[in-house]
């Protein structure tokens, strides 16, 4: 190898280098951006009122007093990691839904028909909301899809899980019900 190939071979190495630095760099930032500053743990998950796919309303205060935990999950039928978990929210909804747990799926850009479409194929026992234009999920600030929130009946958020993670959701639901039980007897 003459003096010019092994300049030129360390110098792509060192671009690669500087190229990888740069990427991991940038994953990075978008992973801390990702953190909902508008949701911390322990603070009070801002009230709404949405319809579901019926047309009934839901109110956060009311739902959260009359049930010891509610997830909020904000999904669509466009999202792949949403469609993974959504059979797996159901699982965790039927086996949990006589202990004052219960499920709030906020359906994020979906025209109607997609949505009617989608949950006449794989229905679910837990109300499906519909958020218009989606902006409730951008008022806080919410950017990764599935997002699932975890209230207390105090209306207080016990956890917000980015990203598909029904094994953690569902561990976090049954440490939360199993520990108001043991506070109650």
């Amino acid at each position: 190898m003459t003096f010019i190939h092994k300049l030129m071979m360390v110098m792509l190495l060192v671009g690669v280098c500087v190229f990888s630095v740069h990427v991991k760099n940038r994953s990075l930032q978008i992973l801390n951006a990702s953190k909902l500053a508008a949701l911390p743990d322990g603070g009070q998950m801002p009230d709404f009122t949405l319809k579901d796919t019926v047309g009934r309303e839901w109110n956060l205060k009311k739902t959260a007093a009359n049930n010891t935990v509610l997830v909020i999950n904000f999904w669509g039928t466009w999202c792949g990691p949403c469609r993974l978990e959504m059979p797996e929210m159901e699982r965790i909804y039927k086996s949990q839904k006589g202990n004052k747990f219960i499920i709030l799926a906020i359906d994020e850009g979906d025209d109607r028909a997609a949505l009617d479409s989608y949950l006449k194929d794989r229905p679910v026992d837990f109300p499906v909301l519909i958020d218009p234009d989606g902006k409730f999920a951008q008022s806080l600030g919410i950017h990764v899809f599935p997002t699932s929130i975890l209230v207390g009946h105090d209306g207080k958020i016990i956890q917000v899980i980015e990203g598909i993670n029904p094994d953690w959701i569902e561990s976090a639901i049954s440490w939360r019900l199993s520990e108001t039980r043991s506070n109650h007897e």
